[in-house]
């Protein structure tokens, strides 16, 4: 809106009465009443900006099928899938689908770093119980490795989850770990989720 919109809406309001008290609506002292209030408004959506660019989420898990365990990468026995799970996509199905806290609204006493990670996790974990393999992927910085024989629990999860949310986002980064789960179970492998 324009200083001189907003001029505008502010004579309107005092002519029909909802704006009462001494302001001014002509000259020069309204144009200075305008301008302070756009650069108001201008501050205020900078404010606003800023609180939603720190619920961004940074970063990408790498889906890897793997034959064994905390094994050397092997080219015979582990293979990168085309598709991962970039921050948007975790974001949207944890925070938007989940609602589960985000890490700024995790409130801590403790200093260490290793702590407030420990705490992290225990919060997000505990927001969705009836979900404990997706609650393995509680940070975007933390690999996460599932055995062959979880993918299926793991695939099931996704897909009630997908059932219970409306987000279009969520949905479709559901269906890229529903399609990692699919390779691994196809494959007979477990399935490595490895931070970038």
């Amino acid at each position: 809106m324009t200083p001189e919109e907003l001029m505008k809406m502010l004579r309107e309001g005092k002519e029909k009465g909802y704006i009462t008290g001494d302001f001014p609506v002509d000259g020069v002292e309204a144009q200075r009443l305008a301008k302070t209030l756009d650069q108001q408004q201008l501050a205020a959506e900078s404010v606003q900006n800023s609180l939603e660019e720190e619920d961004t989420v940074f970063g990408n898990l790498t889906f890897i099928l793997m034959r064994h365990r905390g094994r050397n990468w092997n080219q015979l026995t582990h293979r990168h899938l085309e598709v991962f799970l970039g921050g948007p996509d975790w974001a949207s199905i944890f925070y938007d689908a989940l609602r589960c806290p985000r890490a700024s609204n995790v409130l801590t006493v403790r200093t260490d770093e290793v702590e407030l990670a420990e705490t992290r996790k225990l919060k997000f974990q505990q927001a969705i119980p009836e979900y404990p393999l997706l609650g393995r992927i509680w940070d975007m910085y933390t690999d996460v490795k599932y055995e062959a024989k979880e993918i299926d629990q793991l695939r099931n999860e996704c897909f009630r989850v997908k059932a219970s949310t409306t987000s279009d986002r969520a949905i479709k980064s559901l269906d890229k770990l529903i399609y990692a789960c699919d390779e691994a179970l196809g494959s007979g492998l477990g399935l490595f989720l490895a931070s970038d």
